[in-house]
């Protein structure tokens, strides 16, 4: 079964891949004098042709997007196929994943990168999984998205792929800038805008540089909130605003050394965020208006600032580049926990209805110091190496607070945990190329990793009727890591590879939680490293001179002791599967670009994920597929452009992203209920016209106001019976209602 999926799959990507379905109708339209673009990526921690990386790789400019009025990283990820995106309502809050392995655990499996910089955290208690650095309105040249395990060159956390926000460098000879504003309008909301602004110059002409570059983002609200029985008491709470400043120098001594010093500071402000209470576990309408919710506020405080100095000397046979940084967040925010009212009254014998409001007052620090020394050989094309050794330093800390109204004689939830995480690692590959058209790499890498945990906490849902605990405990854990590459370049227009790679989550402590009738710790002391395999094989090429350009692989993926979540008295804490969990499919894009003025694009995708046996620990079910993985994912982009007058060009672009059904959740009702998100397609459209300096748009997004859910959470209260039926609760996010907006610039 399988095997005849997995065949099918692969059928209906081969149009994509053809080619000759082009060919006719393209061939009286090719320009003799079309050139052919070169994309050049450095997701292989070495400058290379898009088309030579044997890894599946995106490469996006982001300002054609921000021209369509998309200003997030989660854009991004929405248009590249087999990378997935759960929105959780909150500018700077989203969960990425891919390759089959869904965000399941609270280690991240899919990085951040800003240029060399890792910036997602390998601690589970410092909410890596979950906020992170939206800089898509930096001065970027491009993002890069890398799909698959990349344990050897990028370390932990990179199990199923990394981001890499690729910034500008600074001008050394003229000055650039440009200025931008957004103002936009959302169905049944408020009024959104952006304001950005950055310049870059020479301050010694050829030899020192800077750019300074800002942005305001407000986004209005479109969420209004009613009281149990339905009165309307405010209207779009959910309206937030990001602020964010940096300043990128670069120092040119001369042709052999470089130096370049960045910070950057965000900030992020929200008055609540846009979760809804559903109607039931099978609902996705809310109960109240059309975007209505009974849950409390939940606001947030982001707020990171990030340091890193670059330091390049060029020895001719190779570049030595050292990489330091330092970058900290800190989060405060509420979670509304009121759907659990009920469960309160029934631990304390009240009359049902007695609790008010449940709320879960988190805060969450990380100070995070990185050291990369990287040694890259020169590209000659017969043997290329890399070798490199990294340290990072991570201080956190984890405090909750269960506030309950009206207060209960018995405190529930209380902890505060202090956390830190320290690595050392070395890592190198090498490419021998055996002829001009055949090549092999092998790349390694060996971490040494050490996660600590204080924990102070109290409350009948940490230790049942015990007295406080205090534990003080740490894990060590040694990784290997490995890559093997292999490709083919029969000719300029056709690459081919086949690539095998593994990576990891690191091995952490656990929080531990007791039986509350019996006080007995019933949580597992270690979580262990989880580590998978990926096998992948690739087609990368262009057909008409460049006209069509193509890029599939197929893939499969095994990951053992998977980082899997343990419900215990309500809380979430973490254990390892049993078994693991098997993966395997096809990526696919194409880009045809039948005339000088247009081009069109179609990506797909295929993931089928499931466990190899039963887990009734987190009631996974062997054979089903994980959750918040689709096992379909399409899309269609398309850029038109025509001469409106001899100085102004006009272009009218868009996009439709097909994203197939998911489950919210493991099959197996326990404390959550695998609730299924129905698949949503989402239109966007676009028109722009520009003289080269002056810039005016439109743009429209989610042009059929499509009400579908993006994420949501069941709540099935059924902790071993212990609870009766029927205290249960659904939240959903929906894709945000149709959006028109303006934007104009002006770029020097």
């Amino acid at each position: 079964m399988k095997q005849m999926k997995l065949t099918t799959a692969i059928a209906m990507i081969m149009p994509l891949m053809a080619g000759p379905a082009f060919a006719q109708d393209a061939s009286e339209t090719v320009d003799e004098e079309y050139v052919a673009e070169t994309i050049v990526v450095t997701a292989s921690r070495r400058e290379e042709n898009l088309q030579d990386v044997p890894a599946s790789v995106s490469s996006t400019d982001p300002q054609v997007l921000i021209e369509a009025g998309k200003t997030s990283i989660k854009d991004i990820v929405e248009l590249t196929p087999g990378v997935y995106a759960e929105d959780l309502g909150r500018p700077g809050a989203t969960r990425f994943s891919a390759r089959g392995i869904p965000q399941i655990g609270n280690t991240a499996v899919f990085g951040i990168y800003l240029d060399d910089t890792p910036l997602t955290s390998s601690s589970s208690f410092t909410a890596g999984t979950t906020f992170m650095l939206d800089g898509l309105l930096l001065d970027l040249e491009r993002v890069e998205v890398i799909k698959g395990p990349q344990g050897t060159l990028f370390g932990a956390s990179a199990l199923s792929g990394i981001a890499r926000y690729i910034t500008k460098e600074p001008a050394l000879q003229e000055v650039r800038g440009s200025v931008s504003a957004d103002v936009s309008w959302t169905n049944e909301g408020e009024m959104s805008n952006v304001l950005s602004a950055r310049v870059s110059a020479p301050l010694i002409k050829d030899k020192l540089g800077i750019t300074l570059s800002g942005y305001r983002q407000d986004f209005g609200g479109y969420i209004d909130q009613y009281d149990n029985a339905g009165t309307l008491l405010a209207e779009d709470i959910d309206s937030s605003e990001v602020e964010a400043y940096a300043a990128d120098m670069l120092f040119r001594a001369n042709d052999r050394l470089d130096f370049r010093l960045k910070y950057i500071h965000q900030k992020t402000t929200v008055d609540a965020g846009s979760r809804v209470r559903l109607e039931s576990l099978t609902s996705d309408k809310s109960p109240f208006g059309t975007f209505g919710t009974s849950a409390q506020p939940e606001p947030m405080n982001l707020e990171y600032d990030i340091v890193s100095g670059t330091f390049d000397y060029d020895f001719d046979f190779a570049t030595f580049t050292s990489t330091t940084s330092r970058s900290e967040y800190d989060v405060e925010t509420r979670s509304d926990e009121s759907a659990s009212a009920l469960q309160v009254d029934f631990i304390f014998g009240l009359p049902l209805g007695t609790t008010q409001s449940l709320t879960n007052v988190i805060g969450i620090s990380s100070e995070r110091f990185t050291q990369e020394f990287k040694l890259t050989s020169a590209s000659n094309k017969k043997l290329e190496w890399i070798l490199g050794a990294f340290y990072v330093k991570e201080e956190g800390t984890n405090s909750q607070d269960l506030v309950v109204v009206p207060d209960t004689p018995i405190k529930l939830f209380q902890s505060y945990f202090p956390n830190d995480y320290e690595e050392y690692a070395v890592f190198g590959d090498v490419t021998y190329y055996l002829t001009d058209q055949f090549d092999v790499t092998v790349g390694a890498r060996l971490s040494e990793n050490e996660v600590g945990l204080v924990f102070d906490g109290e409350g009948l849902l940490v230790v049942g009727p015990n007295p406080p605990i205090s534990i003080n405990d740490s894990v060590k854990d040694t990784v290997d890591t490995y890559l093997f590459t292999g490709r083919y370049r029969p000719t300029d227009d056709l690459s081919l590879y086949a690539r095998i790679a593994n990576g990891y989550r690191p091995a952490s402590p656990n929080i531990p939680l007791a039986d509350q009738s019996t006080g007995e710790v019933i949580t597992f002391p270690v979580v262990e490293s989880d580590s998978g395999w990926s096998y992948e094989a690739g087609a990368k090429g262009r057909l008409l001179n460049g006209r069509v350009n193509y890029d599939a692989a197929i893939w499969t993926l095994e990951l053992d002791k998977v980082q899997s979540p343990l419900i215990a008295n309500g809380i979430n804490t973490l254990q390892n599967a049993k078994s693991g969990l098997e993966a395997y499919g096809v990526d696919a894009a194409m880009q045809f670009k039948p005339t000088t003025d247009f081009e069109v694009g179609a990506t797909f995708s295929y993931a089928q994920s499931e466990l190899k046996e039963d887990e009734p620990g987190f009631g996974g079910v062997k054979g089903e597929q994980l959750p918040m993985v689709p096992e379909y994912k399409a899309g269609v982009q398309w850029q038109y452009t025509h001469d409106l007058t001899p100085d102004w060009t006009g272009s009218f672009s868009g996009s439709v992203v097909y994203t197939g059904e998911q489950t919210s959740r493991f099959a197996v009702p326990r404390a959550t209920f695998a609730g299924k998100l129905d698949a949503r397609t989402i239109t966007d459209l676009s028109l722009n016209a520009t003289n080269g300096s002056v810039r005016v748009g439109l743009y429209v997004k989610n042009l059929f106001d499509e009400r579908a859910l993006s994420t949501r959470t069941d709540t099935d209260v059924n902790f071993d019976n212990i609870y009766t039926a029927g205290l249960d609760s659904s939240t959903g996010i929906y894709v945000r209602p149709r959006t028109i907006g303006v934007n104009v610039g002006y770029t020097f």
